[in-house]
């Protein structure tokens, strides 16, 4: 098992969309820094608002610039990568024929997505690891060290699964489609229309109607957006969420993936 989750990073890592998404990571923090910068000014040349430094209305600094990172990471592109990834691992795989040529070995198929899953998740942490680390090594020296701290800890760990319950989520669509853009495609159209319900039902919830809030906290992105509510003190109610999904997509993955037709 080791040692075929070892092969499977051994593809990842050759590939060009996990070497973007890295490298994406490491830039968005760098974008923001600068952007960060560019409000600050220096003295008089500092953006203003009703004759007002913007920097003495809104907080700038190290942790602050890297929880902004994390929400312009987990906002459209790193899902995207994620969605794309799992894609290749999958779908990608079994159209090219070379999902079968794995399944010649003496592995089981539960295993073998095991160590797809596995793979998918280390490159997810690493990820979240370059947008922390590359926020914080050079947001902090140039803005300072004022910030909530824990907040941006717990809520890059917090990704840590909401990234998981994504790549099940893509892995499940990878399953049925033929292509890691079809996943993309797929992917995207449901977490639009999951975005669009929940929408819909706060403001429901906004006029009146309790069972729609109630109903939104079962709603997939509730659980996928479990890192935002870090900030506001967590969710329980997103994090049971996001666990129930992603149990259910993995058991019905697993399901998929044991039936499905290997030509």
């Amino acid at each position: 098992m080791r040692s075929f989750i070892g092969a499977e990073w051994a593809v990842l890592r050759r590939r060009s969309s996990a070497i973007a998404m890295l490298a994406v990571s490491a830039v968005i923090p760098l974008l923001v820094v600068v952007g960060y910068r560019s409000l600050m000014g220096d003295g008089e040349s500092g953006l203003q608002f009703n004759g007002q430094p913007i920097d003495q209305l809104i907080s700038f600094s190290g942790p602050d610039a890297a929880q902004f990172s994390l929400r312009a990471r987990n906002f459209f592109i790193i899902p995207l990568f994620l969605l794309f990834l799992s894609g290749q691992t999958l779908a990608g795989e079994r159209s090219t024929h070379v999902l079968r040529e794995q399944l010649v070995r003496p592995v089981s198929r539960t295993q073998l997505l095991v160590s797809k899953v596995a793979v998918l998740w280390a490159c997810s942490a690493i990820s979240i690891l370059l947008n922390l680390l590359v926020a914080l090594m050079i947001a902090t020296p140039l803005l300072g060290s004022d910030g909530p701290w824990l907040e941006i800890f717990l809520g890059h760990f917090a990704t840590l699964f909401t990234d998981l319950g994504l790549i099940v989520f893509g892995l499940l669509i990878s399953a049925y489609a033929r292509s890691a853009a079809t996943v993309v495609v797929v992917g995207m159209i449901g977490l639009g229309v999951d975005w669009g319900v929940r929408l819909g039902l706060s403001g429901l919830g906004f006029l009146g109607v309790e069972s729609a809030t109630e109903l939104g906290v079962f709603m997939p992105g509730t659980g996928l957006n479990f890192w935002a509510s870090i900030g506001d003190g967590w969710s329980p109610g997103a994090a049971a969420c996001l666990l129930v999904w992603t149990v259910v997509v993995s058991l019905v993955l697993q399901r998929r993936v044991a039936a499905m037709d290997v030509p």
